[in-house]
Parts: C-alpha cells; structure tokens; sequence
C-alpha cells in the first residue's frame, strides 16, 4: 500500500464530508475504505507505464521468480588484440558465458520490521527429460567462496558465477528475489508522490461528477452547465508520466537477460 486516507486527505485537500456515496455523505469508514480499494487500480495504472510489478518491497506481488537458461563455454577464440597478454581458447568461458542480470529492481533488507530475503538462486541438474532437482548454489561471502558473486550499479543488479557454472539448457536457473525501493529512499517517496497525484485526479473526478446531481437535487441553478468533460486518462496525466519517466525499465532483446 503507497499510501492511506489521511495521506490522500490531506495531499488533496478534500475530507471524505466532502464526498457522497448512495445519495448521502460518506462516512469516515467508507474513506478509507474506497482509498483503500481504489488506490489498487491507480498503482497498478503506475506500473504498468514504468513497466514492474510493483515498486513496494512488501506488496503481495514484491516477489519475483526469475528463470535463465545456462549456457555452455563459448566455442570460437577472440581476435588478438595488439598488446594484449594472450587469447582466450576455445572451451575457455568468456564474460558472456557466466552472466547473468535480473530483469527487475533487487531489493533486501528490512521495511518496519519485515526482512526481505537476499536473492536465491536455484539449477535444475536432471536435465530436460527427467524429473526436475533444483539445487540451491551458494553466494561468495565472508563465511563460503560461494559459486556466484551478486552486484547492483545504477540500479542494474549482475550475477556472475566463477564455480559450479550451470549447464546448458532451457530456463534451467531459478532466481528468487524481492523488488523494490526502500520506503526511506528518495525513489520511492517520488513515486508515492505520483500516487497521491493520480489519486487526487481520481478524487477530483468523483467530486466532479457529484456535483452537477447535488445542484440539481437542491434546484439552486441550471446543473447543465456543470456537465463539463473530464477525461479519465486524465488520472495518469502527461505531468505524472513525465516524473514517472525516470522509473520505466525497457525490455531489452538477446541474450543479456536470458
């Protein structure tokens, strides 16, 4: 959840007295509740523009499970190159053979007392005609020198195994991680900014279309003229978009995130 009523009231400067639901005013109660509910919509309007499942590291859908496929030892040698120390041979494994990058934003730690785990990684070792026997491999750390080693630079998180390389085959590498940003950091306090702001179009919409029916129900002037149109694209507006644009993350064709 990016945000809750008090949030949204006080971010749109509209209490839920302002708002009517069956005719009558809505109720504390039924505030948080259509905040709660329809803030639902209005996220996933965000995500899918910037393309992720999700930008909160606790939301039910903040786990991402990732298959690759192993490759084998490149089988051609590299050009020499003037002045290098020699080339690689074939049956030698090149960069490209043992990395590995995670298509979503990698997130660990702990949000308000909830531990995310730290990435898992997982290879089917039978083969594609047995029985699938997923066997975890291990990160290098301060107690094991491990099988891979993970970093994230400019949030782009790599995998590079230098032991037990996984064999050839079809998405035989299971990858178990968590995405997101921290609740603390500048990213995502921008994003829940752009929420607060879509939800206040959405607010805006309900309060418009409200209004013409109280006018007429009171007979105080001429309702039509208050019909003016509002287009609900207008709840993910180009504004929105425009500070979202940072936040999208493109497919990328090949092998690089196979």
């Amino acid at each position: 959840m990016y945000v809750d009523a008090s949030e949204v009231e006080i971010f749109t400067g509209v209490a839920y007295t302002d708002l009517k639901v069956a005719g009558r005013t809505m109720t504390e109660a039924e505030w948080a509740d259509f905040v709660r509910i329809y803030q639902v919509p209005i996220a996933e309007l965000v995500h899918r523009f910037c393309r992720v499942q999700t930008f909160d590291p606790l939301a039910t859908n903040a786990q991402v499970i990732e298959y690759k496929s192993g490759r084998s030892y490149s089988s051609d040698d590299y050009p020499y190159v003037r002045g290098s120390t020699g080339v690689y041979n074939s049956g030698d494994y090149k960069p490209g053979d043992v990395d590995y990058y995670l298509s979503h934003l990698y997130f660990t730690g702990t949000i308000n007392g909830i531990t995310r785990a730290a990435l898992s990684i997982e290879e089917d070792t039978a083969g594609q005609t047995a029985i699938p026997t997923w066997v975890a491999r291990t990160p290098r750390g301060v107690a094991a020198a491990g099988d891979y080693m993970v970093w994230t630079q400019d949030e782009l998180t790599q995998i590079r195994f230098h032991t037990n390389i996984p064999k050839p085959g079809f998405n035989n590498i299971r990858m178990t991680y968590y995405t997101g940003y921290d609740h603390a950091s500048d990213q995502f306090k921008t994003i829940k900014l752009q929420v607060l702001r879509c939800f206040k179009n959405f607010v805006m919409l309900k309060k418009k279309s409200q209004e013409p029916f109280t006018i007429r129900a009171q007979g105080v002037r001429d309702y039509q003229t208050m019909f003016e149109p509002f287009d609900e694209s207008h709840i993910l507006g180009d504004q929105e978009k425009m500070a979202l644009e940072p936040y999208r993350r493109f497919p990328i064709t090949g092998d690089m995130f196979e």
